[in-house]
């Protein structure tokens, strides 16, 4: 494991911890699993949702949904990841300190086969493909997410949160 994956894993975790909190406060409780063999086994959390920090909301104005990676850019082999884990996730919640996103991840899933099998309707909706060193994922706009998939937003403020 490289130290820019480990650094990202975690942040990543310190930022299930905040979600976790603010979720609570709309009645939503997440039981994160904190164990590999857990999370491997079960998923992310008992309640079927997987959190994810995105630090470049802002900067690009789109939603990185991750579909592969790997752990280093040396390994010539991607593996599913994101909305293709084989768990029990079922909502998908992304976001940075300012604010979350949360989508049922049947809906990216279709929404990455459709890309995947030809389909070209996404170009139109700003929707991308990217891919990384250690990851690949599609760029959905904030503005489209919040139109057609994003069944709960919720804008966090200095002292928490607030709708």
């Amino acid at each position: 494991m490289t130290e820019e994956y480990a650094e990202k894993l975690s942040a990543g975790s310190e930022y299930q911890d905040f979600v976790q909190k603010q979720l609570l406060q709309h009645g939503i409780i997440v039981m994160l699993n904190s164990s590999k063999s857990y999370q491997a086994k079960i998923g992310e959390s008992l309640s079927g949702l997987e959190i994810k920090l995105d630090r470049q909301i802002r900067k690009y104005n789109n939603l990185y949904i991750e579909v592969a990676e790997k752990s280093d850019k040396y390994n010539p082999f991607y593996v599913e990841s994101g909305i293709y884990r084989h768990d029990n996730t079922w909502l998908y919640c992304i976001g940075d300190y300012h604010e979350l996103f949360l989508i049922p991840k049947k809906q990216l899933q279709i929404i990455h086969q459709s890309i995947t099998s030809g389909s070209n309707w996404y170009v139109a909706k700003g929707i991308e493909m990217k891919q990384t060193a250690t990851s690949k994922g599609m760029a959905i706009p904030v503005d489209y997410a919040m139109s057609f998939l994003v069944i709960k937003h919720i804008v966090f403020d200095e002292e928490g949160e607030k709708e």
